[in-house]
């Protein structure tokens, strides 16, 4: 995964904010905005910063997701969308638990470019809480199986 293996690196991480995005969210209201958005910038920097060509296999994801928002619609309305686009948004921003978003990618102490967590939320989290152990592997392990190799090792 290019993430773990270039992470820090102004080029190629895409988790690195430009400096356009420093620019614009460094006051405090800026800073919720940034939240708020961050599932946004999230999906769409990658274009911009670190383009990659589509795979098919993307194309085949973006038209089955497409097929059944559009089914979902069709049943139940508009509603039911809107609820899959709002708890997207605050599931990936201001929710506790993406928390960790921020303490995976952003330098809060100069020459530590990300934190790990290793409380009961792995449990329900998939393990993402062992980011920097996960980053030393260069992220060739899922994070479901990961936690079987900390406790082996």
């Amino acid at each position: 995964m290019i993430l773990f293996r270039f992470q820090g690196d102004a080029i190629y991480d895409t988790d690195v904010p430009t400096r356009f995005e420093v620019f614009l969210f460094s006051s405090r209201i800026g800073k919720v905005v940034f939240l708020l958005i961050m599932p946004l910038l999230y999906s769409f920097r990658p274009m911009f910063i670190f383009p990659k060509p589509i795979h098919l296999l993307e194309i085949v994801n973006l038209i089955i997701a497409l097929c059944f928002d559009g089914i979902m619609f069709y049943f139940f309305g508009g509603k039911t969308v809107f609820y899959f686009i709002l708890s997207t948004m605050l599931g990936l921003s201001i929710h506790p638990i993406s928390g960790h978003f921020i303490a995976e990618h952003y330098v809060f102490k100069p020459g530590y470019e990300t934190y790990s967590y290793y409380g009961p939320l792995n449990m329900i989290t998939y393990n993402v809480g062992y980011h920097n152990e996960r980053k030393k592997i260069g992220g060739r392990i899922s994070f479901l199986n990961f936690i079987q190799i900390i406790f082996r090792s």
